[in-house]
């Protein structure tokens, strides 16, 4: 069954209230903090396992309780989990907020602003490593460069640390 945003905000409610976690006083910041936790455990999840499913199958033994579900779309999960709680608490229409940006969004030119991430990235990885003596070892357009990564992922000289 296909549950709409409010549903699933409610369900979201009904459990974290269950299992005590409307209890407290976690600031706004708090609630920020904890959205941002999530994503980083994607993040930890990618480069763990990419997009695999990694949940420990071998595991199961208890019917009444599945396996803890594991990997990239599970903390993804939880970051959907931890937005409509947070915006449950602070009385924000999730909905009303979506299809409102949605609907700016669709005026907005093609890339506005110009700005992208592997240009950030271009960018620190060779500012960082001329502030540092060393010397990036990649044309500024590569491939590489232009695919976002960033000075960490490219081998410094053997005589230097990295930062």
């Amino acid at each position: 069954m296909d549950k709409t945003l409010e549903q699933m905000q409610a369900e979201v409610r009904d459990v974290n209230i269950l299992k005590g976690w409307r209890q407290g006083s976690n600031s706004f910041g708090d609630y920020i903090a904890l959205l941002h936790s999530e994503l980083s455990e994607a993040l930890e999840a990618y480069r763990d396992h990419r997009l695999a499913d990694a949940t420990r199958l071998d595991l199961i033994g208890d019917i009444a309780r599945p396996p803890k579900p594991e990997g990239v779309g599970s903390e993804f999960a939880d970051v959907l989990i931890r937005l409509l709680d947070v915006c449950d608490i602070y009385g924000v229409s999730l909905r009303w907020e979506f299809e409102r940006k949605i609907a700016y969004n669709r005026t907005r030119p093609y890339q506005h602003g110009g700005r992208t991430l592997a240009e950030d990235s271009r960018a620190l990885c060779c500012s960082v490593k001329r502030e540092r003596g060393n010397y990036c070892d990649l044309p500024a357009m590569s491939a590489e460069h232009i695919a976002g990564t960033s000075f960490y992922d490219h081998d410094f000289r053997p005589d230097t640390d990295r930062p």
